[in-house]
Formats: C-alpha cells, structure tokens, sequence
C-alpha cells in the first residue's frame, strides 16, 4: 500500500540579522565557521578529541565536534548566510574541505537556515552515514531515527535527499519540497524506501520554534499548516541568539517575576461555540489557531440541515471538535487539487451528529477519535484508514452508529466499533481490533486478527 500523506513548517531565524553582524570583525573568507552562542552546558573537541574552551563568538574548524546536553543549546555560523541550532542532547561533527562543508549529525536535532542561495562552487550537506541532504538555500531541520538516518522537516524551499543503503551501497534521491517530511522507512527484509509525506499539520518542537515565533514568514507557515505545538515562552526554552547577555539577571522585579509565572502556567481548557453556514476552511482555521489542551469547538446546525463539504481539514491532537445534529459531512476533491491526499486528517477527537458520505474522498484516523452518530458511505474510489499502515500511532478509534457501507476501501490497523457491510467491489482490511458485525455483500474482506 502507498505511502498516504498525512498531518503537518517554513522559518527564518529571527536574530540572525544580529548574530550576523556580530562576527563582522572576524574572518569573513568562503566557509567561515563560528560557535555564535551556546547556554547550558556544550562541549566542543578538535579533530584530535582535545577540549575546545568554550567563546562566544569561536572559529571551529574541520573535525571540530559539538555536544550539547541536556536543556543546552548551542547556534552555529556559517558564511554569514548559513546558521544552524543544535537542540538539547545533540551531537554533531563538522567537516571542511575547501567551499564544501559538512555537518555530521550523530544524534539529537539540528535546525538550519540558508539566507542565501549558495554559489555554484560551494555545499552545505546535513548527513549520517548513510544519509545526506543537499542545502542551497532554506530551511528546516533534521532529527536522527531510531535507524540512524536523518528524518527532515523542511520549513522552506527545495532540497535533495539521498539514502545508501550500507549493505548494497545502492541509492535513492527524492526532491522534498517545503512542507514535505521525508525519512528512510524499513519496509520489511531490512529493505529501506525514501517515503515524503505532505502534511496538513507539522508541529514545530520549541527549540525550532522558539527561531521562528513572530518572525515575518509565520503567515507563510500559517498557509502551509504550521503549528507550534506549545504555548511560546522564549525565555522558559532555550532563548534566542538575540538575548542579553545577562539572561540569569535576578533583579527583583516582582511584576516581571509574577508575568513569567502566569505564562509558563497550564492552559485550561477552552469551549467555542459558532454556528452553521460555515465552509470547511473557516473551521479549520478555528481549529489550529487554538493549540491550547483541551480545547473544544462546537459547530450548531440551530434546527437547520446542512452538508459540511470537506476537501481539507486536520483535527490537531488535543483538540476536539463537536459537528451538532443536522450536520452531515461530505468528502469532496476539488477538480483543481494537483496532488491526492486525505481529506480528513483526525489526530485529535472529531464527533459528527450526522452522516458521513464520500465518493472519492480520503480520510486517515491517527491517535484520534472519530465518532458517527449517523452513517458513513465510502464510495468505490474512497479509501478510509483507522492508523496509518506505515507509521502506526496507538488510539486511533473510529465508532459508528448506524454502520460502515464499503464500496471502496477501509483499512483498520486501529480500533474500529460498528457494523461493516461489506458492499460489491469493496476492500475491507481487518488488522486491528473491530467490535461489531462484518456483513459480506460481495466485497472482499481480510481478516488478520
């Protein structure tokens, strides 16, 4: 089964302005390195493992290898027009050779920002050992997997992503777009596939977040979907390059000690009420620009009957929205969609008071619940999943009333509650836990449990 595309970020670093004007003193030939800031604890070593005293701002050299610890954080120049951010708990290893550098990323995170698209003579390459992705001018940032292979985000721009396989030394390069997360995935026999997922939703861990909050292109990762998946508190993470250089300063100011408080405070939990006729893309944007936990949007019909059209639309984790009676869904592609996908992402909890009917549309349930309190009718050219086959997530749930009527394909690799009917030409893959009635109409069905 392919690969589906699934939930969802670009961003611009919002002090790089400063960091770049602050190593104007110091050497500024092609493929200049310097540690810029670092907090918490950093350890950085020579290409012979001997200990680098730490400086703000420092020349680092081929070879040099940074580690950061635990709520540590260290922000790397290159060129004045290459500036990366290593996470807490990460490690890296820098190599130079010539115009052409290197960054080794051993474990942990790494954020990147290319300001600038990089001449013809130069590289930026962000690898493993069996991984490399081509920088010229973007951002993003990359993590290492549980196989050792770099996972990338890509905030903004175009990049090319390679795999080697270290047994067959055979490659695979994909071209990842902005939006697109990309990672090397074991598709059994220890055989490994490039797979790009375009999400609806990418939520941006803090450390990333904490370069791109209140920056000029938030509206661009608003467009592409772009979530932080925290409430911002720049001082309470990792702070910015652009801090003061007293940020443990103890002044006593009560007041800005009692506002520090409140921020880092939880959230409670919070209920919007709205009424029908609304189209899809209005809820959705209520939906993701609440990410507090617990949040809970209520759609009323008011006694009305209405068919809500969906062509897009994610339900973010934590977030739960409520489609009162009178309220039926329906599943559409707009004739101008270059690109299939779902239609209807739930990673969250979504509960319809009505039916839900498609004739090709695609719905995907992922450490979500989706509740029907009516029907649901997937035509021939529909495909419904409980769980992503390729990325399972624990919870996903879907719980039907009054039955599941298959006449194009339904996969459960979750939990599915309700009565299926099997209709003529249908496909119904049974992976998970169901509880109810299978009726076999002529379709096919798959029974692994």
């Amino acid at each position: 089964m392919k690969k589906k595309f699934i939930h969802c970020i670009a961003a611009l670093l919002s002090a790089s302005a400063l960091l770049f004007s602050a190593c104007g003193s110091e050497d500024t030939s092609a493929t200049t390195m310097h540690l810029m800031k670092a907090t918490g604890t950093v350890e950085i070593c020579d290409a012979k493992g001997k200990d680098v005293a730490i400086a703000e701002p420092l020349k680092l050299y081929s070879g040099y290898q940074l580690d950061t610890q635990e709520e540590s954080y260290a922000w790397i120049n290159l060129d004045d027009v290459k500036l990366t951010k290593m996470d807490a708990e990460s490690e890296v290893e820098i190599r130079k050779q010539g115009n052409m550098l290197d960054i080794h990323v051993k474990s942990g995170s790494l954020f990147f920002h290319v300001s600038e698209p990089l001449k013809e003579d130069e590289s930026l390459n962000i690898r493993t050992s069996t991984t490399s992705i081509g920088i010229r001018g973007t951002c993003g940032w990359v993590t290492v997997n549980e196989h050792g292979h770099l996972k990338l985000y890509l905030l903004e721009g175009t990049v090319i992503y390679t795999f080697e396989d270290p047994d067959t030394h055979e490659t695979q390069s994909v071209e990842v777009t902005a939006g697109q997360i990309a990672e090397p995935i074991d598709v059994g026999n220890g055989t490994f596939e490039v797979i790009i997922d375009f999400p609806f939703v990418i939520q941006i861990p803090p450390f990333v977040w904490e370069e791109v909050d209140g920056t000029s292109l938030t509206e661009e990762l608003e467009a592409l979907g772009i979530w932080a998946d925290y409430e911002s508190d720049k001082n309470s993470v990792s702070g910015t390059p652009a801090d003061d250089d007293n940020p443990s300063d103890t002044s006593g100011n009560e007041s800005s000690v009692q506002e520090s408080a409140e921020s880092s405070a939880p959230v409670t939990e919070t209920e919007v009420r709205v009424s029908m006729p609304m189209d899809a893309s209005e809820i959705f944007s209520l939906l993701w620009s609440q990410t507090s936990p617990g949040y809970t949007l209520i759609v009323e019909s008011n006694g009305e009957e209405y068919t809500l059209d969906i062509d897009y639309m994610t339900i973010p984790e934590g977030t739960t929205l409520i489609l009162e009676e009178g309220i039926n869904v329906n599943l559409v592609y707009p004739e101008d969609m270059m690109d299939k996908s779902c239609n209807l992402y739930v990673s969250g909890n979504m509960i319809i008071n009505g039916n839900l009917t498609t004739d090709d549309g695609e719905l995907l349930i992922t450490g979500g619940t989706l509740q029907v309190n009516g029907s649901i009718s997937i035509g021939r050219n529909g495909w419904f999943s409980v769980d992503d086959p390729m990325d399972p997530i624990p919870g996903s749930r879907l719980v039907v009333t009054d039955g599941i009527y298959v006449y194009g394909s339904l996969d459960n690799f979750g939990t599915l509650e309700g009565t299926v009917n099997a209709e003529s030409g249908c496909m119904f893959q049974q992976m998970g836990e169901h509880i109810g009635e299978i009726n076999y109409n002529g379709g096919s069905v798959y029974l692994n449990n």
